[in-house]
């Protein structure tokens, strides 16, 4: 079996860089059982977080360890089993130029050279199905993205908020959802163009993310109507998050092009409830929105 070429070594931090022509396939890196067992394993899913959890399941079977720890910063990725102690092995993952992100391995006792060579051997088991894992992250979060704006798409709503609102309800913790439209914006549109109107939504949302956290997500809906979800939010919580992003809002002038605009926002609240499904508490919340353009718009109304 090949092992990758060893690019530098700063301490006992190793850059592994594996050559692209050594991609001839499983058998020629495997050709023990156990390594190809990994192999095969690893290769079984295209999920970064399932990939790195079969390796750590399978590390520990075959090199005692006291913790276990792969980051990748480009994705904002940290996981990690077990607690870190003295002695440590550490390797930064890249493949043909391409950065795989960090593992980290420790315990107790001193990692003997047989067992480095072991840990070598077995991470060239892994580098080309986190490299899958990755390139496919990355085509589905291009595919969820908005093109414009930048924010997640309902795409990607669709696909995540059913899972943060189960796991909201299975713990007991709270979450809101915001449905921020803009007011009167197929006017914008209609008086000062498309682009006009493009440029308008991008600042908006460039004020909303000023008025949120780092784990709240913004997402564009479709047209100038948003969907903005408050993990650990409740009603109270949320109508204070709605009533900051209607006063930035209004308060925000944009010069685009010799023409100054001043947008308001129509916003509608709801907190989940324990038997909610995304579409009843979308709806709740549509519906507030709604109440809220009757209502005479630029107002916050919570269902």
């Amino acid at each position: 079996m090949n092992l990758p070429n060893i690019a530098a070594i700063k301490g006992n931090r190793k850059v592994f860089d594996v050559a692209s022509n050594d991609a001839a396939g499983v058998s020629k890196q495997a050709r023990d059982a156990r390594q190809y067992e990994l192999a095969v394993q690893l290769f079984r899913s295209l999920d970064v977080n399932e990939v790195v959890d079969t390796f750590f399941s399978m590390m520990q079977h075959d090199l005692p360890h006291d913790s276990i720890e792969y980051h990748n910063r480009q994705f904002g990725i940290t996981l990690r089993a077990g607690h870190a102690q003295r002695h440590r092995l550490e390797y930064s993952l890249e493949l043909a130029g391409q950065s795989l992100g960090g593992l980290v391995m420790t315990r107790g006792r001193v990692f003997s050279s047989r067992e480095v060579k072991n840990v070598e051997n077995l991470l060239c088991c892994l580098v080309y199905p986190l490299r899958n894992a990755i390139r496919y992250k990355v085509a589905l979060e291009s595919a969820c993205e908005d093109p414009l704006t930048g924010v997640p798409n309902r795409a990607a709503l669709d696909n995540h908020l059913p899972r943060d609102i189960s796991l909201a309800q299975r713990h007991g913790q709270p979450l809101s959802l915001l449905v921020v439209d803009v007011d009167h914006f197929k006017e914008v549109n209609d008086n000062y163009g498309h682009q006009t109107g493009d440029r308008a939504l991008c600042k908006l949302v460039e004020v909303m993310r000023e008025c949120v956290r780092g784990t709240d997500m913004i997402y564009r809906y479709g047209g100038d109507e948003f969907v903005i979800s408050l993990p650990g939010t409740d009603r109270e919580g949320a109508l204070d998050v709605a009533e900051r992003i209607r006063h930035r809002i209004e308060r925000t002038s944009l010069e685009l092009d010799n023409v100054r605009l001043v947008l308001s926002a129509s916003i509608g609240i709801a907190e989940i409830h324990d038997r909610d499904t995304l579409n009843s508490v979308f709806r709740r919340a549509d519906e507030a929105m709604l109440g809220s353009k009757k209502g005479g718009r630029n107002r916050v109304i919570s269902a």
